[in-house]
Order: structure tokens, then C-alpha cells, then sequence
């Protein structure tokens, strides 16, 4: 995985939990890194965005049907 901190690809086994960035020098739980990977992904590709699509691009959430809130 990469590294949360500096984005060095980071090779681990499974059986290792604990993530150490030999370029960085971060010291976490695997756990923990991929939690915070996942997190600046969902920042970045909502960067810019400021609207809602809870429903998807295409409102299928209610087959169409515009919400009566």
C-alpha cells in the first residue's frame, strides 16, 4: 500500500500490521494508513464539487421520481 503520509508505495505481507515508510519514516497501524488512504481519496475526487449525488448521476434511487422534500 502507499503511504498516507508521503505516498511511497510501501510492500507489505498480509501477516504484517504494522505500516513503516522506510522514505518518511511514519510509523502506524497498516489499519490505520489504509483508513487515511481512503479518506484523502474521498477528498480529492470530491474536490470541486458542490453539489450532492447521494442518488447517482442519474436519480435512481427513486427510479427517476424527482423527491417530494
Amino acid at each position: 500500500t502507499d503511504c498516507s503520509v508521503c505516498g511511497t508505495r510501501v510492500k507489505k505481507s498480509l501477516s504484517t500490521r504494522t505500516h513503516r515508510c522506510h522514505s518518511c519514516g511514519t510509523v502506524m497501524h497498516r489499519d490505520h494508513n489504509a483508513a487515511k488512504q481512503i479518506l484523502l481519496k474521498g477528498i480529492k475526487s470530491t474536490v470541486g464539487h458542490t453539489e450532492s449525488k447521494a442518488c447517482g448521476q442519474n436519480n435512481l434511487c427513486l427510479g427517476g421520481e424527482t423527491p417530494l422534500i
